[in-house]
């Protein structure tokens, strides 16, 4: 049992990883927007402590710190879609969102008079952009998004302030994770959804290779980084080091909802134009001693079998 401190809980991960520390055993405070909605946790509320607090406003962020007196802190808040813009005001917004948020949590942290013990980030497999897979820890990073750019920039700050911080960090660069209670912004809930309610769906880019990670693995690591405190990596890639199609990734769902095939059309793509987004998993395996326990099939298997306990009345057609 620990004192966890946990911020961006209300999102897909964090509300996962959240209710794990609660099943564990832990003191566990969330730290949100004044504007967060609480659904994914509101079963949990009164297993919680919950400050309404901006990450950038020191004071209530000190003030925040004192009263949880956190042992250890998951910083899991981040901004992920922005808008592109010709005046670049979402790469300016991002700085803002993404990189002053986590400086504002470091620093409240870093002036504890006990300071925590580890500092686990979620970083993002978006940081290493345009640059070939599979993905390495020691890569030149080439982001092409200002998600990206910003996450990255935060994975450097962070590395820098390591030998003046009083706890260890580490920063998970996840891989693309999915699981119950993924927004159908997505492509595999949508799938799910679409084929669960027998409408048409298409696949626009079905050649595209995906490294996915269910969510309940993500948990795992992020947990074995912070157990693992002054021995856990500054960077460490959390994915699988596999990249199936999203053909196949549409097939596995037609599987296991018992769909007709021909729910879903799948597009033209030319072979030049595929995408791949796949990590190197050697040092999470060598150095967290840790790799994920459900395959792409069992987890999309148990995706599909709680989005049937839970799903809604009505109908969405989507095209991805």
């Amino acid at each position: 049992m620990a004192r966890v401190l946990i911020t961006g809980a209300t999102g897909f991960i964090g509300s996962h990883l959240a209710r794990a520390c609660v099943v564990r055993g832990d003191d566990v405070t969330l730290v949100v927007r004044p504007s967060s909605d609480l659904a994914r946790v509101s079963d949990l509320s009164a297993q919680l402590q919950i400050h309404r607090v901006l990450l950038t406003d020191q004071p209530a962020m000190h003030a925040c710190m004192k009263d949880a007196q956190p042992e250890v802190i998951f910083h899991l808040g981040a901004r992920t879609r922005f808008t592109k813009s010709q005046d670049l005001s979402d790469f300016a917004t991002s700085i803002d969102d993404n990189l002053k948020t986590l400086l504002g949590i470091v620093s409240a942290a870093a002036t504890l008079p006990a300071p925590p013990s580890a500092f686990v980030r979620a970083g993002t497999i978006a940081e290493y952009g345009s640059v070939a897979p599979p993905y390495r820890e020691d890569m030149r990073e080439a982001p092409n998004s200002a998600y990206g750019a910003s996450l990255l920039a935060g994975t450097q700050f962070l590395e820098a302030l390591r030998p003046r911080l009083p706890f260890a960090t580490s920063t998970a660069r996840l891989a693309l994770t999915y699981g119950p209670g993924q927004s159908r912004d997505f492509l595999l809930p949508s799938l799910i959804h679409t084929c669960l309610n027998n409408e048409p769906f298409i696949v626009a880019r079905p050649e595209d290779r995906r490294d996915l990670i269910h969510v309940s693995d993500v948990v795992s690591a992020l947990l074995r980084l912070a157990d693992l405190e002054h021995a856990a990596p500054g960077l460490v890639n959390i994915g699988t080091g596999r990249a199936p199609t999203m053909r196949a990734l549409a097939k596995l769902v037609i599987n296991a909802t018992g769909a007709s095939p021909d729910v879903i059309r799948f597009g033209d793509q030319e072979e030049d134009d595929v995408v791949e987004l796949r990590i190197d998993p050697t040092r999470q395996r060598q150095q967290l001693q840790w790799s994920p326990r459900i395959d792409l099939e069992e987890g999309v298997a148990m995706t599909v079998d709680d989005a049937r306990a839970t799903r809604p009345n009505g109908t969405n057609r989507r095209s991805a």
